[in-house]
Protein backbone atom coordinates (compact mmCIF):
# COMPACT_ATOMS: atom_id res chain seq x y z
CA UNK A 1 0.00 0.00 0.00
CA UNK A 2 3.00 2.62 1.04
CA UNK A 3 5.20 1.83 -2.33
CA UNK A 4 2.08 1.87 -4.49
CA UNK A 5 -0.59 4.52 -3.10
CA UNK A 6 1.74 6.62 -0.93
CA UNK A 7 -0.58 5.54 2.06
CA UNK A 8 -0.07 4.22 5.58
CA UNK A 9 -1.42 0.65 6.69
CA UNK A 10 -4.40 0.79 9.33
CA UNK A 11 -5.99 -1.58 11.48
CA UNK A 12 -9.09 -1.19 9.38
CA UNK A 13 -6.51 -2.70 6.17
CA UNK A 14 -5.82 -5.25 8.34
CA UNK A 15 -9.40 -6.64 8.79
CA UNK A 16 -10.20 -5.57 5.35
CA UNK A 17 -7.02 -7.71 4.25
CA UNK A 18 -8.63 -10.45 6.13
CA UNK A 19 -11.38 -11.38 4.30
CA UNK A 20 -10.37 -10.47 1.18
CA UNK A 21 -11.27 -6.79 0.64
CA UNK A 22 -9.95 -3.63 0.59
CA UNK A 23 -6.32 -3.95 -1.08
CA UNK A 24 -6.54 -7.53 -1.66
CA UNK A 25 -8.88 -8.83 -3.75
CA UNK A 26 -9.84 -12.85 -3.24
CA UNK A 27 -12.28 -15.75 -2.44
CA UNK A 28 -12.62 -16.74 0.71
CA UNK A 29 -10.90 -20.35 -0.59
CA UNK A 30 -8.61 -18.21 -1.95
CA UNK A 31 -7.49 -17.02 1.70
CA UNK A 32 -7.56 -20.71 3.02
CA UNK A 33 -5.55 -21.55 0.22
CA UNK A 34 -2.91 -18.81 1.02
CA UNK A 35 -3.12 -20.08 4.43
CA UNK A 36 -3.14 -24.02 3.92
CA UNK A 37 -0.11 -22.90 2.05
CA UNK A 38 1.99 -21.33 4.18
CA UNK A 39 0.48 -24.42 6.76
CA UNK A 40 2.05 -27.04 3.90
CA UNK A 41 5.61 -24.83 3.94
CA UNK A 42 5.05 -23.14 0.17
CA UNK A 43 3.38 -26.54 -1.02
CA UNK A 44 -0.12 -25.24 -2.97
CA UNK A 45 -2.56 -28.05 -3.67
CA UNK A 46 -5.74 -27.60 -6.12
CA UNK A 47 -8.77 -26.47 -3.29
CA UNK A 48 -11.54 -28.98 -3.29
CA UNK A 49 -15.31 -28.21 -2.16
CA UNK A 50 -16.10 -32.27 -1.66
CA UNK A 51 -13.26 -34.80 -0.83
CA UNK A 52 -15.43 -37.91 -0.90
CA UNK A 53 -19.02 -38.75 0.16
CA UNK A 54 -20.60 -42.00 1.02
CA UNK A 55 -23.38 -44.49 -0.19
CA UNK A 56 -24.51 -46.31 2.58
CA UNK A 57 -21.23 -47.10 4.86
CA UNK A 58 -18.44 -46.76 1.83
CA UNK A 59 -16.78 -44.11 1.67
CA UNK A 60 -15.98 -42.96 -2.28
CA UNK A 61 -12.57 -40.74 -2.55
CA UNK A 62 -13.30 -38.66 -5.56
CA UNK A 63 -10.42 -36.03 -5.27
CA UNK A 64 -6.72 -36.91 -4.47
CA UNK A 65 -4.53 -34.08 -3.39
CA UNK A 66 -3.00 -32.62 -6.34
CA UNK A 67 0.21 -30.09 -6.15
CA UNK A 68 -0.79 -27.40 -8.05
CA UNK A 69 2.84 -25.31 -7.34
CA UNK A 70 5.48 -24.85 -4.58
CA UNK A 71 6.81 -22.00 -3.19
CA UNK A 72 10.20 -21.54 -2.11
CA UNK A 73 9.97 -20.92 1.95
CA UNK A 74 12.30 -22.31 4.38
CA UNK A 75 10.99 -24.09 7.04
CA UNK A 76 12.81 -21.93 9.35
CA UNK A 77 11.63 -18.78 8.79
CA UNK A 78 7.88 -20.46 9.20
CA UNK A 79 9.20 -21.61 12.41
CA UNK A 80 10.14 -18.32 13.05
CA UNK A 81 6.75 -16.83 11.97
CA UNK A 82 4.81 -15.00 14.38
CA UNK A 83 1.44 -15.83 11.88
CA UNK A 84 2.38 -19.11 10.89
CA UNK A 85 2.68 -20.24 14.93
CA UNK A 86 -0.48 -18.21 15.81
CA UNK A 87 -2.56 -20.69 13.37
CA UNK A 88 -1.27 -23.76 14.49
CA UNK A 89 -1.90 -23.02 17.85
CA UNK A 90 -5.20 -22.02 16.93
CA UNK A 91 -5.90 -25.37 14.74
CA UNK A 92 -4.66 -27.63 17.76
CA UNK A 93 -6.37 -25.84 20.73
CA UNK A 94 -8.85 -28.29 22.94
Amino acid sequence: KRRVFKRSWFLGDTINASIGQGFLLTTPIGIANMMVTLLNYGTMYKPYIVQSFFVGKQEIDINTPTIVKKINISKASLKANFFVASLKRFLTFR
